[in-house]
């Protein structure tokens, strides 16, 4: 991972990287419906300068953690057992982005903190996930319950 001063973002393979959490809540992930791209996605976002630990998972936690509570006011529980997992993907704009994923739980209930960017956040079964319009990674997310994480039945 590379920080670029001039566009202060991180890259790898020429990736914008992002970081978020999975947030669990029994049966139901934790999303945010995203006003501009009318998409529901995971919180999280860029990592920033300001993210920097002495490792890239501690630089990644960092970002994770800081974007979840600035996005949806929740400190989850990061999952210690589960290694971060990342997923390769382009934006509809093109943007060509590498979003890395710890998975994490909370029972606490989320509240927008950035309401110009998101109009909703709500806990969605995961049997459900596909009714709604999902972010790029969101719907590779899908694909990996289908098949190996937890052979979830859709």
């Amino acid at each position: 991972m590379k920080y670029n001063k001039l566009q202060e973002k991180y890259f790898e393979d020429s990736r914008v990287v992002n970081s978020g959490i999975i947030i669990f809540n029994k049966d139901k992930i934790l999303l945010v419906e995203r006003k501009d791209k009318k998409h529901w996605e995971l919180p999280g976002g860029k990592v920033k300068f300001l993210d920097q630990g002495k490792t890239k998972k501690e630089t990644l936690r960092n970002a994770s953690k800081r974007e979840v509570f600035e996005e949806v006011n929740l400190k989850p529980k990061i999952l210690e057992k589960y290694s971060p997992f990342y997923i390769d993907f382009e934006t509809p704009d093109k943007v060509k982005r590498r979003s890395y994923n710890f998975i994490g739980e909370s029972t606490k209930e989320p509240k927008i903190s950035e309401n110009k960017i998101f109009s909703n956040a709500k806990y969605i079964a995961i049997k459900d996930l596909e009714k709604y319009n999902l972010a790029p990674n969101v719907k590779t997310l899908v694909e990996v319950f289908k098949t190996c994480l937890f052979r979830y039945k859709f």
